[in-house]
């Protein structure tokens, strides 16, 4: 799941930096490590970098969104989740929403990958599983948050299109709504 979503991180601030939006990175995990917003090809470069060194965390703090401090971003930022969802990621997702924050997520399905694997978990248990992400996916969405659910087998760029046009469509009712 790490190099699906790093692989998708980098693309999509190489899209949003070459549209010209300042683009800033936090990887949430081992080490958090927090490249500052900034525009261009050195910023670019920062993300990249970052990536490159990103790694799976060790500790199960860092399996939820839940210990992320809402006061780490800029106020009003647009902010952009790669992450398969932990089941409980919704309550900080709602959090920074309140905030003010406008949400877009990205998200791996992780499922998916387990049902492929050489000895998958029981069917049981991959369609129970399934049903919660739908719900977890369905409830995100109803609270105003953006999400593309990112079946691997689905070319990234068809994923990064859809992700960026949802968010314009979002954007586009709050402004013709609010």
């Amino acid at each position: 799941m790490l190099d699906h979503g790093v692989r998708a991180t980098a693309a999509l601030a190489a899209r949003l930096l070459r549209d010209g939006h300042r683009v800033g990175l936090l990887l949430y995990g081992q080490g958090n490590q927090w490249v500052m917003p900034g525009y261009g090809r050195v910023q670019q470069a920062r993300i990249l970098r970052a990536l490159a060194a990103a790694a799976p965390a060790e500790s199960g703090f860092f399996d939820s969104l839940n210990f992320l401090s809402p006061r780490a971003f800029p106020p009003r930022s647009q902010l952009v989740f790669v992450s398969p969802l932990a089941l409980d990621d919704d309550e900080m997702l709602f959090r920074l929403r309140g905030r003010g924050y406008s949400i877009w997520v990205l998200s791996p399905d992780a499922i998916a990958c387990e049902a492929a694997m050489e000895h998958p978990p029981s069917s049981l248990a991959i369609r129970l599983a399934r049903i919660e992400r739908a719900l977890l996916l369905r409830r995100l969405q109803q609270g105003g948050i953006v999400i593309v659910n990112w079946s691997l087998d689905r070319p990234l760029e068809e994923c990064l299109r859809i992700l960026t046009g949802r968010a314009v469509q979002a954007f586009a009712a709050v402004a013709h709504w609010g």
